[in-house]
C-alpha cells in the first residue's frame, strides 16, 4: 500500500475531508514522510499511526488507527491500547520534541530554523549546522561542558522528532547521526569536542589555577567562576540554604557559600559539621557534584564522562582478564562484558567495570603495627551496597557496620538501578540518578591514578644470539615498603618463551639491573617472542597475583660476532654427508687478544641429522675429501663418520678440522639446523708461553671413560675434548667478553618443502563434561599431527577460549592457561574447568586452538565443542577450589574465593569435615584448631591424618578456616 492511498482510505474511514492537509505520526510521535512510509510498513506491518491536523503537529491527534499490510483499522482517540512502555517511550520522545522547540524558539537564528522546515520541509546543510550549535550551546550551558549520555540522546531525539526529514531511515532508531550512545559519535558529540577542546587551550593559559587541579582535594582551592560571599551575607546565606524549598535559589547559594565549606572542611576541629551546618546535601540531588565540580573544575570533571565508554571501560576490562580468576571476579568480568549469567544478579556493565578497579588496585603495605588488611571481595562490599527499593533506606543505613561511607544502590536488582545514596553514618546524601552522572561523581584523578597500574610492562629488545638483561625500564614493579613481592617466569605456557629463556625463573620485584637476563637462541625464525612473568604481591592477610607479558623484539646485530659465509652447507643427497664447515660456510670475527671457542652438544638440533666428523677428513686437513662419502646399502656410514655428542675446541681449530653435517632421517623437509655457541675470552694477564691455542683431540668411547664422567650408549659416539698446549689458555686468570648463539642452516636439495600441521582425524572434538568436575582433555578429543615434527614437539594455541569456564594445567589446577604441548595432552594434564555457577540444563560452549610446530607453522583452526551436563546429584559438590599462595610463616583465611561448596536442597545445612590436614602448617576455625582423632585418642601429630576429624563445622562457618604456615607466631 502506498503512502498516498494510505491517507485517502484514512480520510474516508475517518470523516475527514479529503481537502483537509494531515501529517502522519507513527508510535514514537515521529512524523513520517511518503519516502520512509514503505519502509516502516514492511518492518512493522501492525504499526499504530495517528494523523494530526495541519495547525499544530503537537495538539491532539485526529485520529488514531492501526494498520496491517492492506487494511486500516480504526480506534477510539480517547481510549489508549499502548502498553505502559511503549507510552514511557511516546512520552519521552514528546518531551524531547519541545525541548528542541523550546530551545530554537528562544534562540536567535531558531526562528528561521523552524520557519524553513514550515515551508520546505527541509532543513539546507547550513541550517542544520547551526541547528546543532544552537542545540550544543543550550545543553552546554544547562548541564556544563560533559553532558550525560542521555542527556545528549535526548536532544537528538527531539530533533528527529521535531524535523521528520532529517530522520536516518537506515540506522536502529533514525537519530544515531546526531548522536550515538553506543560509540559517542555523531553531530552533538563532536561539537562538543570542539567545545571542549577550545575551553582545555583557555586554561591552560592559568598555570596557577591548573597546578591547584592537579593536586588532591586536601588542598585549598580559590573559585573564580562565581562570587563568594562573606562575612554576614555569608551566614545570611547559609540561614536561607536551611529553609529554602527553590532549588535554583539552593544551587547557587551553595556555589557562593563554597569557599566558606572549603574552610570548615579543613579545620579539623570543625569539619565534621559540614552537614549539620549545610544541610541540604541530604536532600538535594547534585549538590556533591556542583561541589565537585567547583573544586577540581569541569574540564576534571568531564575527563571520565569524555574517555569512560570509549576507552577506560575497555581498558579496565583488559587488565582485569590478566588477574587471577576468582568466582566473583569471573562475575564482574561477564557483567562489564554485558553477557552476565542467567542465574546470578549482576551490576550493569558500567558499575562491573567500575568495581573491577578495586580487583586492580595493588595491596598497601601492611606490617605488625598495621591493621590486618581486608580482602578485595570486603573490599567491593565497602564501595557499593546493594539495596532493593521495596526496603526501608533506613534498614540498610541502619545495618551497615564502622565508620567508612559507602554507596548505596537501591533499584530492582543490581542490573537496575534507580537511585544512588551516599551513607555517612546515619545520615544519607541522595545523590543522582543516572550512571554516567554518578561516574562524574568519583575523583576523576584518583580513578586515573587506578588505572596508571604500579605494574608497567615496556618491550625488551635483543639482539639475536645474544642476552639482555631485564630492567625496571622493561618490568617496573611498585612495592610498598616493607612489603613482600616475587616475580616468576611461567614455564607451563609453550606460547612463550619459544626461542629464548629468562634466568632465574623466580625473583624479587626489587631486582637488581645485572640480575634477570633473557637469553635468545639465536634461532632465525622468529622476530619476536614473549615472556609470561607472575607478580605475587604478600600483605598479611591476602596474597594479590597478577599476570602480565614481557614483549621481546629480536634484532640482528649490527656488528656480529658470527656470520654466514658466501658458501651455503648442502647435503646432495639423502642420507649423505655435507661439504664441510670451513671459513667459506661460517665465518668469526676475533680480536688479537681474544680467545674464542665454539661450543656444540647435541639437543634438539640437528632435527633430521647429526655433526659428524669425518676421519679421512682429519687424516688429511690440507687436502679436503669429496663432499659425498658412498656407503653400501640405505644407510648412513658409520665407519668413517662417529657422530659429536659434545664440543668445546677452538674457533680456529673447528674451522679446520672438517666437521660435516650428516643426514638420517629420509624423507625429510629440505631445511635442518646446527646450533652452534661462538664465546670470546679475555685473559686478565699476559700469555708467557705464546702457545698456539687449542688442538682438538677426538677420542672414542672407551678412551674417554677414565678422563670424563659422561657416557655413551651408543658405542660409535664421540665426544670432542680439548687439550691444553697452552696452560694459560683455559686458566682461570681469564673472563668471559662475549657470547653469541647461531644457528648454520643445512640444505638438504631432496628434501620437501615444510608443511603446516593438521588436526588428526581421529579425534572427536567433543569434550563430554559435568558440571563442577574438572575433566582432562584426551587426544580422543583434541589431536594434531605434523608430517616433519615429532608429535612431543607441538604445540597447541588456544586462540579463542570458552565463554564459561577455562583451561588449565593440573600441575597447578587454580591456574588458567592460554597453551600447552602434546606431550601434556598425551599424559592427561590438561583439563578443562567448568563454570562455577549453577545450571539446570544442558549447556553447550566451544574453544578454538591452533597448532604450531618446531618451524612455527600455523594449522588451521580447531574447534572442540564442549557439552556441560547439568548435575544430577542432590549431595553437595565443590564448585570452586582455587587454592592458597602464601609465604613461610603466614597465615591466610579460607574464604569464598578459594572454596565454594554448592547443595541443591540447603547449602547451610552442609557442613564441612577436615579428613586431611596440612603437612606444613594448622588448620583453625574460628581461631580453634580442630584434632585429629586415631584409634581412639586424639593425635595432635600431623604425620598421622588418615582418620576422620573429631571437630566439624557448617558451610555457613567456613569462612572462619583458616590455614597457618609453619613457625608463625599465634597472637
Amino acid at each position: 500500500m502506498s503512502f498516498s492511498t494510505f491517507i485517502h482510505e484514512a480520510k474516508e474511514k475517518f470523516g475527514i475531508p479529503s481537502e483537509t492537509s494531515v501529517y502522519l505520526m507513527d508510535e514514537s510521535g515521529t512524523e513520517v514522510d511518503e519516502e520512509v512510509f514503505s519502509d516502516i510498513v514492511e518492518e512493522n506491518p501492525d504499526m499504530m499511526w495517528t494523523i494530526v491536523g495541519e495547525h499544530s503537529v503537537t495538539e491532539s491527534p485526529v485520529q488514531s488507527f492501526g494498520t496491517d499490510t492492506g487494511s486500516v483499522t480504526s480506534s477510539d482517540s480517547g481510549e489508549s491500547f499502548t502498553s505502559p512502555k511503549r507510552q514511557r517511550f511516546n512520552e519521552s520522545t514528546l518531551e524531547a520534541k519541545e525541548l528542541v522547540k523550546d530551545v530554537l524558539e528562544s534562540k536567535a537564528g531558531g526562528e528561521k530554523i523552524l520557519k524553513t522546515y514550515q515551508e520546505t520541509r527541509e532543513i539546507p546543510d547550513q541550517l542544520r549546522r547551526k541547528l546543532v550549535n544552537i542545540v550544543v550551546t543550550n545543553m552546554v550551558e544547562k548541564h556544563g561542558n560533559a553532558p550525560p549520555m542521555d542527556i545528549r540522546t535526548k536532544y537528538a531525539m527531539g530533533i528527529v522528532a521535531l524535523f521528520p526529514s532529517l530522520r536516518d531511515p537506515y540506522s536502529e532508531k533514525g537519530y544515531e547521526h546526531f548522536f550515538d550512545a553506543s560509540s559517542n559519535e555523531g553531530y552533538i558529540a563532536w561539537k562538543l569536542k570542539n567545545l571542549q577542546r577550545e575551553l582545555r587551550l583557555d586554561r591552560r593559559s592559568s598555570s596557577s589555577s591548573s597546578s591547584d587541579k592537579q593536586k588532591g582535594p586536601e588542598v585549598e582551592r580559590m573559585v573564580s567562576t562565581t562570587q563568594q560571599l562573606e562575612g554576614d551575607q555569608c551566614l545570611e546565606a547559609i540561614s536561607l540554604l536551611k529553609h529554602s524549598t527553590d532549588e535554583d535559589q539552593i544551587f547557587m547559594k551553595m556555589k557562593q557559600t563554597f569557599q566558606y565549606r572549603q574552610k570548615l572542611i579543613h579545620d579539623p576541629d570543625t569539619s565534621n559539621t559540614v552537614f549539620a551546618v549545610f544541610p541540604r546535601f541530604l536532600d538535594t540531588k547534585g549538590l556533591v557534584l556542583q561541589d565537585f565540580q567547583l573544586l577540581f573544575g569541569e574540564e576534571t570533571a568531564a575527563k571520565l564522562l569524555e574517555k569512560w565508554a570509549i576507552s577506560l571501560k575497555a581498558k579496565i576490562m583488559k587488565e582485569a582478564k590478566n588477574l587471577s580468576k576468582t568466582p566473583t571476579l569471573e562475575v564482574l568480568i561477564q557483567a562489564a562484558e554485558g553477557r552476565p549469567e542467567e542465574d546470578v544478579s549482576s551490576w550493569d556493565s558500567d558499575m562491573a567495570s567500575l568495581l573491577l578497579l578495586v580487583y586492580l588496585l595493588p595491596p598497601p603495605p601492611s606490617g605488625k603495627k598495621r591493621p590486618v588488611k581486608i580482602s578485595v571481595l570486603e573490599a567491593v562490599n565497602h564501595v557499593i551496597k546493594f539495596h532493593k527499593s521495596c526496603r526501608s533506606l533506613q534498614e540498610a543505613v541502619s545495618s551497615g557496620t564502622g565508620r567508612q561511607p559507602f554507596i548505596l544502590a537501591v533499584g530492582t536488582s543490581k542490573a537496575n538501578i534507580h537511585d544512588y545514596y551516599i551513607v555517612l553514618d546515619e545520615s544519607q546524601i541522595q545523590h543522582v540518578l543516572s550512571g554516567a552522572q554518578f561516574l562524574a561523581v568519583l575523583s576523576v584523578s584518583e580513578l586515573l591514578q587506578c588505572l596508571a597500574k604500579p605494574l608497567e610492562v615496556r618491550t625488551l629488545e635483543v639482539f639475536r644470539g645474544r642476552s639482555a638483561f631485564i630492567t625496571s625500564s622493561h618490568l617496573n614493579i611498585g612495592v610498598a615498603p616493607g612489603s613482600d613481592c616475587k616475580v616468576e617466569v611461567v614455564l607451563n605456557e609453550p606460547i612463550s618463551m619459544r626461542v629464548g629463556g629468562v634466568t632465574p625463573q623466580v625473583f624479587d620485584c626489587s631486582f637488581m639491573e645485572d640480575e634477570v637476563a633473557y637469553d635468545h637462541s639465536g634461532s632465525p625464525l622468529l622476530q619476536e617472542d614473549s615472556v609470561q612473568i607472575r607478580v605475587y604481591w604478600f600483605s598479611s592477610s591476602q596474597t594479590q597475583i597478577q599476570t602480565v607479558v614481557l614483549p621481546v623484539l629480536i634484532l640482528d646485530p649490527p656488528s656480529p660476532l658470527v656470520s654466514l659465509g658466501p658458501n651455503p652447507l648442502v647435503v646432495p643427497s639423502f642420507l649423505g654427508l655435507s661439504n664441510p664447515i670451513d671459513a667459506s660456510v661460517l665465518q668469526i670475527r676475533t680480536g688479537p687478544d681474544q680467545i674464542c671457542s665454539v661450543r656444540f652438544y647435541s639437543s634438539l638440533l640437528p632435527a633430521v641429522g647429526q655433526l659428524v666428523e669425518n676421519k679421512s677428513s682429519r687424516n688429511n686437513q690440507s687436502n679436503h675429501q669429496s663432499n659425498q662419502t658412498d656407503c653400501s646399502g640405505n644407510s648412513p656410514c658409520q665407519d668413517q663418520t662417529p657422530p659429536v655428542v659434545f664440543l668445546k675446541t677452538s674457533c680456529e681449530g673447528f674451522l679446520q678440522f672438517g666437521f660435516r653435517y650428516q643426514h638420517l632421517s629420509p624423507p625429510s623437509p629440505q631445511t635442518d639446523h646446527i646450533l652452534l655457541d661462538v664465546e670470546l675470552e679475555r685473559p686478565q694477564q699476559p700469555h708467557t708461553d705464546g702457545g698456539a691455542g687449542l688442538t682438538p683431540a677426538f677420542t672414542p668411547r672407551q678412551d674417554l671413560e677414565s678422563e670424563t664422567s659422561e657416557t655413551y650408549s651408543d658405542n660409535t659416539a664421540t665426544q670432542v675434548t680439548a687439550q691444553k698446549q697452552d696452560q694459560s689458555a683455559f686458566s682461570p686468570l681469564t673472563h668471559f667478553s662475549r657470547s653469541e648463539s647461531v644457528w648454520i642452516p643445512v640444505r638438504i636439495n631432496p628434501g620437501l618443502p615444510d608443511q603446516p600441521p593438521r588436526a588428526s582425524f581421529m579425534a572427536s572434538s567433543i569434550l563430554e563434561v559435568d558440571q563442577f568436575v574438572l575433566t582432562p582433555v584426551t587426544v580422543a578429543t583434541l589431536d594434531a599431527e605434523d608430517a616433519e615434527t615429532p608429535q612431543s614437539r607441538l604445540v597447541f594455541n588456544v586462540t579463542s577460549p570458552p565463554a564459561g569456564g577455562y583451561l588449565t594445567h593440573l600441575d597447578d589446577h587454580t591456574r588458567e592457561i592460554h597453551s600447552f604441548t602434546w606431550d601434556d595432552l598425551n599424559l592427561l594434564k590438561i583439563a578443562y574447568q567448568p563454570p562455577h555457577t549453577g545450571q539446570s540444563q544442558r549447556r553447550n560452549d566451544q574453544m578454538e586452538f591452533q597448532v604450531i610446530d618446531g618451524s612455527f607453522q600455523t594449522s588451521a583452526p580447531i574447534v572442540v565443542h564442549i557439552s556441560i551436563r547439568a548435575s544430577e546429584t542432590n549431595a553437595p559438590r565443590v564448585s570452586w577450589n582455587m587454592g592458597l599462595v602464601l609465604l613461610e610463616g603466614q597465615s591466610r583465611p579460607i574464604t569464598w574465593e578459594q572454596l565454594q561448596i554448592v547443595d541443591k536442597d540447603n547449602v547451610e545445612q552442609v557442613f564441612v569435615v577436615a579428613v586431611d590436614g596440612p603437612q606444613h602448617g594448622t588448620l583453625t576455625v574460628k581461631g580453634v584448631t580442630p584434632t585429629v582423632r586415631v584409634d581412639g585418642h586424639d593425635q595432635p601429630d600431623q604425620s598421622q591424618r588418615s582418620s576422620s576429624l573429631e571437630q566439624r563445622w557448617r558451610l555457613s562457618q567456613a569462612r572462619c578456616a583458616e590455614v597457618k604456615g609453619p613457625g608463625e607466631q599465634i597472637e
